[in-house]
């Protein structure tokens, strides 16, 4: 993807309040057989970014309880017995000190993913563009749910496969 960055967002120092104006976090996951697949949708309600010197770092934070898969019962399953969001109610994904200006298409940043009580490095594509108000930022990764100790969900013999396809499409508005 390509990495877009208007010049004025370059020069601002921002260390203020994040507030989402939009978001959308989707998944999906194959499952065996691999013409089964699920899919779903979940927010993100709460960032704290600071963009100083044309550098980025901040946390996204992803209320796993709210996640929907459009099946009820399915929805239930996940959030009970393998992401237990009552032992572990949120996702957050990390960065420090990503240099906005040196992004290149195809670059991709690395992040930290804390999911499940187990935190690793994932690599992320992004495309981030931007003004002194604003923020835009959508991204491709892959979660393997066995590096974060998550069983595979399976249900009458359907399993789904290790990873699961994330997509994040988000606006932030940089509060001075």
């Amino acid at each position: 993807m390509k990495a877009i960055i208007l010049m004025a967002l370059f020069q601002l120092n921002l260390n203020a309040a994040t507030k989402v104006i939009d978001s959308e976090v989707n998944f999906t996951a194959v499952g065996r057989p691999a013409f089964i697949k699920a899919t779903g949708i979940l927010p993100i309600e709460k960032a704290d970014l600071t963009l100083k010197e044309g550098m980025l770092t901040g946390n996204i934070e992803v209320p796993l309880s709210k996640l929907n898969s459009g099946i009820e019962t399915r929805d239930g399953h996940l959030k009970e017995k393998y992401l237990e969001v009552a032992k572990y109610p949120k996702a957050l994904l990390s960065f420090t000190n990503i240099p906005l200006k040196e992004l290149k298409e195809g670059q991709n940043i690395k992040a930290k993913l804390t999911l499940h009580g187990q935190t690793r490095e994932i690599p992320l594509e992004v495309k981030v563009e931007g003004d002194k108000s604003r923020l835009k930022v959508e991204s491709d990764f892959e979660v393997i749910l066995t590096d974060f100790n998550i069983e595979l969900p399976s249900f009458q013999g359907i399993t789904a496969a290790k990873n699961v396809k994330i997509k994040v499409d988000s606006t932030f508005s940089l509060d001075e």
